[in-house]
């Protein structure tokens, strides 16, 4: 069942800008936004190649991308690669040398953001516009976010021209104050914002907080003076306000890392931070993964904090709550093929709710195995999926996933029942159990549980767990564990017919020894499962492993396809450290951070339908997924030419905490709001979001 709702109580994601060109050049391309994937804590944030320094540019990709980071600032004057030590990485650099970075850069998914222009060459380039295009030129060619330096203010006015035409930002860059160059004015936050006061919007400051401090500036106190100015940082907490003072982990300073990143949350902080170190360590690697690991976590808590905050449901839609109150622990939803909307409780209820009646009423009561104390040897187990046969009007078939007590074990396990009255009726009809699979539960946690019938092939889909104990980590990064194994059924998806039997079809049924229900395997837990009824595509939402540095994931699910767990999570990561160790394993279809806490519902693919509360075109032809720890849902836009996704925007907060969501209908999206943790509570609700057309009104409860 549920990993993530234990993580919640334990602290439980372009286009083409075109501007005219002065000197009638052809206009540039923006650079591409930066993917949600990038984010650190809710931060872009990465490192500034000058904390290694000593090494070449291929070096500081590594140890980058070894510290964890998903972003790196060069330095415009360092060294390619050990092999090349005379190639310097600036304006001067070869198509033939840009390739090679960046197909480096590319293979350790470390973004190359920003070039810092050393003042040398500001001094060398001097009124020469033609020497400055070439800068811009190289930023464009490599993709950057933004430039940053100190230039003469003489040159201000170059600039600006280039970043509007350009379309990159620049980032003026303070050191500490000198005494020694009582000239020098950068380091004075009031000055810096007085000089930009005037200037395009893409003309900001990288506050480097290291020299703030260094200059006897409160690093908040110079956050808030250039207020809106800010494009990107330079994050460094260092020992004392001494101008010499050594650079530490964050929080073991006195640049108030917390502060800043608190401040730069409020200030709606949409550019890029480089942890930045200046002094040389052997632990440098180390050091710069406690600072981005320190991000990560406090980023995480104000992520978590501003979910709490009211905002409900964009313009135009309507929260409400059907029903609530002694429904205890509802997990799954689903609607029969009569538009009655169905959901089952882990304690084994099963209800249906008539939307034209506003009627609930009880179907069935199963025993099943559950406890309801975390922590308890049956934990997760219980009720579970729930799916209709596509004659259920005919036969009244419908589909259960649960955990039976069986004596001498503990399985979950996948029946068919008939409702009386073909499917009309209020209850299951005696003795109308019909057993299609049975599976061991090893643990009872990550017990998977979802279902649905797809109509392009006419086969059940099924989902199970590892079944492995969060705590127990040796099981995950052990080779033999069983969502590896072919001959056992955790960590799998299974592929039925609607009678149990064996689709002649699946990947593995000529394997031997292998389970020929399996279709997929290396699941963690696969909990929430959809179907694309146009397309008959299956995608999985996957709760990730408990770490900050872990990964949620929808799966589009291939035949035979491995998705690498225990062994690999995330995008051709390994849960070790480095690359996923697993040949041929699947890279999820979407995916993103674990960080502060989080564990993704998967939802439905919305396509255009004739109900009337059917959403409109911006949210059509993508899918909708929710995170239970984070309370919101958020929808994927998707080119639906090669079914990739193109982003990930924000839908709602606050309606519920998901653990399921289906389309209902009318066009509505409903949702399963999950509220007590294994006990019940009086919160556990269902509700829908419509869309009206009309300003969202406070949401209503119907007993």
């Amino acid at each position: 069942m549920l990993c993530h709702m234990k993580i919640d109580l334990s602290a439980r994601f372009s286009g083409w800008l075109t501007v005219l060109s002065l000197v009638l050049v052809p206009a540039a391309r923006a650079a591409a936004p930066l993917p949600d994937a990038s984010k650190v804590g809710g931060f872009y944030a990465g490192v500034q190649a000058y904390t290694f320094n000593k090494d070449t540019v291929f070096e500081a990709i590594d140890q980058t991308k070894a510290a964890g980071g998903k972003l790196l600032e060069l330095f415009l004057w360092q060294k390619l690669s050990p092999d090349l030590p005379n190639v310097v990485v600036d304006e001067t650099l070869t198509p033939e040398h840009i390739a090679l970075l960046k197909a480096k850069s590319d293979a350790a998914k470390v973004k190359l953001i920003n070039g810092y222009i050393g003042s040398a060459k500001f001094k060398e380039i001097g009124t020469n516009e033609v020497a400055l295009r070439k800068v811009f030129d190289f930023a464009k060619k490599m993709g950057f976010q933004s430039l940053t330096g100190e230039p003469d203010e003489s040159q201000f006015d170059a600039l600006e021209k280039l970043v509007k035409e350009y379309d990159i930002k620049f980032c003026l860059h303070n050191h500490r104050k000198d005494e020694k160059k009582p000239d020098y004015k950068y380091w004075d936050p009031a000055y810096t914002a007085k000089l930009l006061q005037k200037r395009d919007a893409r003309m900001g400051v990288c506050l480097d907080f290291g020299h703030v401090a260094r200059s006897g500036i409160k690093p908040l106190d110079a956050l808030k003076t250039l207020k809106g100015r800010v494009l990107s940082v330079h994050l460094k907490d260092v020992a004392s306000l001494n101008p010499e003072a050594r650079d530490l982990p964050f929080g073991q300073g006195v640049s108030d890392i917390k502060g800043i990143l608190t401040e730069l949350r409020a200030q709606n902080f949409k550019g890029h931070l480089a942890v930045e170190y200046e002094h040389f360590s052997d632990k440098l690697v180390d050091e710069v993964r406690q600072c981005l690991d320190y991000v990560r976590v406090e980023g995480g808590k104000l992520q978590l904090a501003a979910t709490a905050k009211a905002g409900q449901v964009p313009t135009g839609f309507k929260y409400e709550v059907l029903v609530m109150g002694d429904i205890p622990e509802p997990v799954f939803l689903n609607f029969s093929p009569d538009g009655r909307l169905w959901f089952t409780s882990r304690r084994g209820y099963v209800w249906t709710y008539d939307l034209k009646t506003e009627e609930k009423k009880q179907i069935a009561h199963l025993t099943v195995d559950f406890e309801q104390t975390p922590g308890q040897p049956a934990n997760e187990r219980g009720m579970h999926g729930i799916e209709f046969d596509p004659d259920f009007l005919k036969n009244g078939y419908i589909y259960l996933y649960y955990s039976p007590i069986v004596e001498g074990g503990k399985f979950n396990q996948i029946s068919r029942f008939t409702v009386a009255d073909n499917g009309r009726g209020g209850e299951l009809v005696a003795g109308s159990e019909k057993l299609l699979l049975r599976f061991p539960s090893i643990a009872g946690f990550h017990q998977g549980g979802a279902m649905a019938y797809n109509p392009k092939d006419g086969k059940l889909y099924v989902t199970a767990g590892d079944n492995n104990v969060s705590g127990n980590t040796a099981k995950f990064f052990d080779k033999p564990n069983q969502a590896q194994k072919l001959t056992e059924m955790q960590g799998k998806t299974f592929r039925l017919n609607l009678d149990g039997s064996i689709p002649k079809d699946n990947p593995f049924v000529n394997t031997p020894g292998a389970r020929p229900e399996i279709y997929t395997y290396g699941h963690r837990n696969p909990y929430s499962l959809n179907i694309d009824y146009q397309t008959g595509r299956v995608y999985v939402g996957e709760v990730g492993f408990d770490r900050k540095q872990d990964w949620e994931e929808i799966n589009l699910l291939q035949a035979g396809g491995n998705y690498g767990w225990p062994r690999c999570e995330g995008a051709t990561n390994g849960t070790y450290g480095g690359p996923c160790p697993v040949e041929g394993a699947l890279d999820p279809w979407f995916a993103y951070g674990h960080e502060g806490g989080a564990s993704i519902t998967s939802g439905p693919f919305y396509r255009k339908n004739t109900g009337k509360y059917c959403f409109p075109a911006e949210y059509q032809n993508g899918m909708f997924y929710a995170d239970y720890t984070r309370g919101w849902i958020r929808f994927l836009q998707v080119d639906v030419a090669n079914n990739r996704v193109t982003n990930s925007v924000p839908f709602a907060r606050n309606c519920g905490k998901a653990l399921a969501m289906t389309v209902g209908p009318d066009g509505a999206l409903y949702i399963a709001d999950y509220a007590g943790w294994f006990t019940g509570s009086a919160n556990d609700k269902i509700g829908r979001i419509i869309y009206t057309g009309e300003p969202p009104a406070t949401a209503s409860a119907k007993p």
